[in-house]
């Protein structure tokens, strides 16, 4: 994603637009470079999102079974 991203803002006319522009496809483009995290520690990626979702899942199933029992 953040080399589409980075692409992207490289591939229009940014040239041409104005200096407040082309500051702003700058830091787009230095920030894309990095990869997105939470916290500065876990990486935001697919893989990150599903193991999230299942951990979730797992603690929701987890407390509907206590409370089934009482």
């Amino acid at each position: 994603m953040t080399t589409g991203t980075l692409r992207a803002a490289y591939s229009n006319n940014w040239y041409l637009g104005r200096e407040e522009d082309k500051k702003s496809l700058d830091i787009l483009c230095t920030m894309s470079r990095k990869p997105f995290e939470f916290g500065f520690i876990i990486p935001a990626n697919l893989d990150t999102f599903v193991t999230v979702l299942k951990s979730a899942f797992s603690y929701y199933n987890f407390l509907k079974a206590i409370a089934d029992e009482e």
